[in-house]
């Protein structure tokens, strides 16, 4: 019973560290905290900085595969969490420029972005994942950053009654193990 303890515990200051109480997290957890992003202006600085994308950040221009995307959340979950930024292109893996959603493609996307946690096993840790629409330096344009923290616990991928498990590790994404289990005999 003391692991599960210590699990709700380091799900508890997660949660309080993304809340903004930083203060009240001790320092040695400080490092392995991810806090979200949540303003314009960084965003901004990222694409005048040419921001590298890195662990715990990757840009997207646009997505149509929601199981790639759920690939991507578990990734980030396994590791140190991060930012998943839709609307700014990105070229060698830096920043290039803006490429937002418009006011009339935003529900499409949110609903992709809504199917793709389908994915996401455990389903209680996607309660723990943040979905912010910022508006973009255009005009009924948006940038959606899909915040993930890491997870005590080993988040996984579900597709056709198989699980996955993205890592990553270096700026990219990779699988360290799949099973054949059936989805109804694992509790996820």
């Amino acid at each position: 019973m003391a692991g599960a303890k210590g699990k709700l515990g380091l799900r508890f200051e997660i949660a309080q560290a993304r809340s903004g109480a930083l203060a009240d997290i001790p320092d040695f957890l400080r490092h392995y905290l991810h806090v979200p992003v949540r303003d314009t202006k960084t965003l901004d600085n990222y694409v005048n900085d040419h921001q590298l994308e890195s662990e715990q950040l990757d840009f997207k221009r646009a997505f149509d595969n929601v199981q790639r995307l759920a690939e991507r959340i578990a990734s980030f979950a396994n590791h140190r969490g991060g930012d998943i930024v839709i609307g700014i292109e990105e070229n060698d893996d830096r920043a290039t420029r803006w490429s937002p959603v418009s006011r009339s493609e935003l529900p499409a996307t949110m609903q992709r972005i809504a199917q793709a946690r389908e994915f996401v096993r455990p389903r209680e840790f996607v309660s723990l994942i943040e979905t912010n629409e910022l508006p973009a330096p255009l005009a009924d344009h948006y940038a959606i950053v899909i915040s993930v923290p890491p997870s005590p616990d080993v988040v996984a991928v579900e597709a056709n009654r198989r699980l996955s498990f993205p890592i990553t590790q270096s700026r990219e994404s990779g699988v360290i193990a799949d099973s054949l289990a059936s989805a109804s005999a694992v509790q996820c």
